[in-house]
């Protein structure tokens, strides 16, 4: 392939031109995944509806011969040391685990009253502690308070019995208030006591009197250390209250109706047939009991997901080819801005013929998809279609042969797509050019300046884009190897 020069104008719209290539054949493929996503869908809800009503009836009524069928291919507990399960057994521990915390529960409730009773009580009991929590802070606040107000006359009260004179309390505070006349100036002039106490009681500050002040200091302190003492004795009792619904409670978590413990077996068996492989074993050890409609399903659902799952990788690879050209669209619309008729040299023309066999490649992968996922959504499992296969049906699980006869069974339903002659490679198309810039032939005015454009490796590896394959095990089509 050949460089040629080409405006920078033209070299964006080529690349635009390519990657809106790229998105339609991209759109139809994701057109094609989204029938097939809806089918798949619709199809998985149908299949767990069936499987959940067909081993909810091995499990009720218990089946004990397929449970133990089905027991040795659950997954295996290290605790156990990886011996096989015995479902039914493990049912039975739980009924039997069940009624005797039933028989427990009883009792608790028949000596303490049930949960919603216990449950009131330890909240009454909270509440009764918060209440005297409350009662604790006011009274402290309430003693903090008379303990600065009361200080001067304690001091005063305790160098007065000291002397053995008259305090400033109920029983001897009249004293300071009694004399008149004569006696009151006298005391004042030439008794410091007396004038002392005189002082404090006219200074002392709130509406009390000092005998109320100190009354109520009193009351306080009493009722603060009484309801210490209820609150200690409240939250004892709410602690071992809430012992005893902590162990109802427990004890009423232990106890299931059978029609619960059926139906967790139920699930958890439903649970471990979400592998495939499994799937297969437990259906195969089954044998003829097992439904052929849930194994034709559940074939259908793992062809509908190798659908997707290829055309997903395709999604990938087309979405990392576009990125290629993408990084350097903003360059190139700059240099569009500031001049759009500078000339590089490029081989556009190879670039775009390199991204043919890609987008061929999208193409067929879509018409496939599309093709294959109306083929699985109509077809029907007839189990004589594999007798005198040449493989030995013995060593393979129910839901492999299923699928087998369904590749078989529509290998002649959809032609193979072609495989993609690339022919030249996208960097055969690119090769020669300058990994730092693109030889730019100045052709235009001189004193216009225009930044080089930069272009790092814009190559594809083409091996990405071969070996597009119309049979493929199970799948009937690989994806191109996308």
């Amino acid at each position: 392939m050949a460089k040629s020069y080409f405006s920078v104008r033209d070299v964006k719209k080529g690349f635009e031109e390519i990657l809106n290539d790229n998105e339609q054949a991209l759109a139809e493929l994701q057109g094609a995944v989204k029938s097939v996503s809806t089918d798949k869908a619709g199809l998985q809800e149908t299949y767990q509806r069936g499987l959940d009503r067909y081993i909810g009836g091995l499990v009720h009524p218990m089946n004990g011969e397929a449970l133990k069928k089905i027991s040795y291919w659950m997954p295996r507990s290290s605790e156990d040391g990886f011996e096989a399960r015995d479902l039914e057994a493990e049912y039975r521990r739980r009924v039997t685990a069940s009624q005797q915390a039933e028989i427990k529960l009883n009792g608790l409730t028949a000596t303490n009253g049930s949960i919603s009773l216990m449950a009131g009580k330890v909240e009454a009991l909270s509440k009764q502690a918060g209440d005297l929590d409350d009662v604790i802070s006011s009274t402290g606040k309430s003693i903090a308070s008379y303990d600065a107000k009361l200080a001067p006359i304690d001091r005063y009260n305790r160098h007065a019995e000291k002397q053995g004179k008259p305090s400033l309390k109920e029983e001897g505070i009249d004293y300071f208030s009694s004399k008149k006349g004569f006696a009151h100036v006298f005391s004042y002039l030439f008794d410091s006591h007396y004038r002392q106490g005189r002082a404090l009681i006219k200074n002392f500050s709130g509406t009390e009197t000092i005998p109320a002040a100190q009354r109520s200091y009193t009351q306080q302190i009493a009722a603060h250390a009484t309801a210490h003492q209820e609150k200690e004795a409240v939250v004892e009792k709410r602690d071992a209250a809430q012992v005893v619904l902590s162990e109802i409670r427990q004890t009423d978590a232990q106890v299931f109706s059978e029609q619960k413990l059926r139906a967790d077996l139920t699930k958890e068996i439903v649970t471990a047939m979400e592998d495939a492989g499994r799937f297969g074993k437990i259906a195969k050890s089954l044998e003829d009991s097992f439904p052929q409609l849930l194994l034709e399903q559940r074939a259908k659902i793992e062809q509908f997901a190798k659908l997707q799952e290829s055309a997903e990788k395709t999604i990938g690879v087309v979405s990392d080819a576009n990125k290629k050209l993408s990084v350097h669209m903003p360059k190139l619309k700059k240099a569009v801005s500031r001049q759009p008729s500078k000339k590089i040299s490029i081989d556009l023309d190879g670039i775009r013929q390199s991204f043919k066999p890609l987008q061929k490649g999208v193409k067929a992968q879509a018409s496939h998809v599309k093709q294959r996922g109306v083929s699985v959504s109509k077809y029907r499992y007839q189990p004589m279609q594999v007798s005198g296969s040449a493989v030995p049906a013995g060593g393979i699980d129910a839901l492999d042969i299923v699928m087998i006869a369904m590749v078989l069974d529509m290998a002649n339903d959809i032609p193979n797509v072609p495989d993609v002659d690339i022919g030249g490679s996208f960097n055969d198309a690119v090769s020669g050019i300058d990994a730092a810039s693109f030889d730019v032939a100045d052709l235009s005015r001189l004193e216009i300046s225009v930044p080089d454009i930069s272009v790092p490796d814009i190559s594809i590896d083409t091996s990405s884009f071969s070996g597009f394959d119309g049979g493929g095990s199970f799948g009937g089509f690989d994806g191109g190897g996308f």
